[in-house]
């Protein structure tokens, strides 16, 4: 795993928005998204609401994608993907989410629910 630059976690503990650029599993093409990031622990997770989301079958399909940091980093950081399936670590994970995070919607996620059926991914730094 690599080490996440200091400049990296001030952004993402500042900011949050970043842009993801996935590789589409039916086309091969890429698919840029602007999307929440949430560092938290000395980790980045990658999470949307309850559904089913391009970019995270994307994902699941090709574990390769690139991080895209903006305004006062722009930056481009390749990444791995891995997407989070196993019940109880997907509880833990968005309780830490809805517990430490300045954005309002997540604040205010019924976490049974995002369990079930939000998108979850940890994202490792190459």
């Amino acid at each position: 795993m690599s080490r996440i630059p200091e400049s990296v976690q001030f952004h993402l503990e500042t900011d949050m928005v970043i842009d993801i650029t996935t590789t589409g599993r039916r086309t091969g093409l890429p698919r840029r998204i602007e999307i929440w990031a949430h560092y938290m622990r000395g980790k980045i997770f990658i999470a949307s609401r309850p559904g089913k989301r391009s970019w995270h079958s994307n994902m699941i399909s090709n574990k390769n994608f690139m991080i895209h940091f903006k305004g006062t980093l722009p930056t481009n950081l390749p990444a791995i993907a891995r997407p989070v399936f196993d019940k109880s670590e997907r509880e833990e994970i968005f309780g830490i989410i809805r517990q430490e995070t300045s954005f309002e919607e997540r604040k205010n996620m019924v976490v049974n629910e995002w369990v079930e059926m939000g998108c979850l991914v940890e994202a490792t730094l190459k």
